[in-house]
């Protein structure tokens, strides 16, 4: 009977080494930077089955290149039907860590907020991440806190930047979370309220005329908000790989 000849000590290392570096290669592709117009830097990552950024935009440059107008009266941003960023408290020296806080027209305007391959992620987006952290399916589509008991708002928060007790924050998922605070505007009030304590994102899904739906996270939560809230609100934005 013909034996059958056995793979070598070499062989078998040669394997493993490729294995290696295949796994090694797809992990470096879970961890992509992308770059926005203005040459702003962005870490993402994985999670679900999209890919996020793990940090807030803060381009001041629609992809065509066209600015978006800087407002900082607040007279003017509460009257504003248009797109329009702030930084928070007006104060430019927020921007490398907060990011912008961007209307609701900016984030519908046809221009596109996000670099080129990127958007501004839906409703069902937001849901599809949450349900990877543990939200139950029956509260996906809730308005209101949901995902307290399986600490979806903490997997979400990170470890810095949030006031005590910050409640369940572990950033499991690596999203990175910071609470940078909103610009708040409806009615006669306009204000910037809550840094170091909640954070607001927008998503690209309309509720109802002049509303989207949204997400907020809280210093003293576990759970993540669902709501909409007016176009004229200022919040943060993350962008997901299309």
């Amino acid at each position: 009977m013909k034996k059958i000849a056995l793979p070598s000590a070499k062989l078998l290392a040669l394997v493993a080494m490729i294995l290696i570096m295949v796994v090694g290669c797809k992990k470096t592709d879970e961890t992509e930077t992308v770059t926005d117009i203005d040459g702003n830097v962005y870490n993402t990552v994985v999670i679900g089955s999209n890919t996020w950024m793990k940090e807030n935009l803060r381009t001041t440059r629609f992809r065509d290149a066209s600015e978006i107008p800087l407002v900082t009266d607040d007279n003017q941003w509460k009257a504003l039907n248009t797109a329009g960023l702030c930084w928070w408290d007006n104060n430019q020296g927020n921007k490398s860590t907060a990011g912008g806080l961007y209307n609701g027209f900016a984030v519908k305007d046809a221009r596109g907020l996000c670099p080129v391959g990127w958007h501004v992620p839906t409703d069902a987006e937001w849901v599809d991440m949450e349900l990877a952290l543990g939200l139950i399916q029956s509260e996906a589509y809730t308005a209101a806190d949901r995902g307290e008991d399986e600490n979806v708002g903490g997997h979400l928060k990170a470890l810095t930047h949030w006031d005590a007790p910050n409640s369940g924050a572990d950033n499991s998922s690596g999203f990175s979370a910071l609470a940078v605070g909103v610009r708040r505007a409806y009615g006669d009030i306009c204000e910037f309220e809550y840094f170091n304590t909640w954070a607001g994102f927008y998503t690209s899904t309309t509720s109802k005329t002049g509303f989207l739906w949204m997400r907020y996270l809280g210093y003293n939560m576990k759970a993540i908000g669902r709501f909409e809230r007016e176009m004229q609100y200022g919040y943060s934005i993350r962008c997901v790989k299309d």
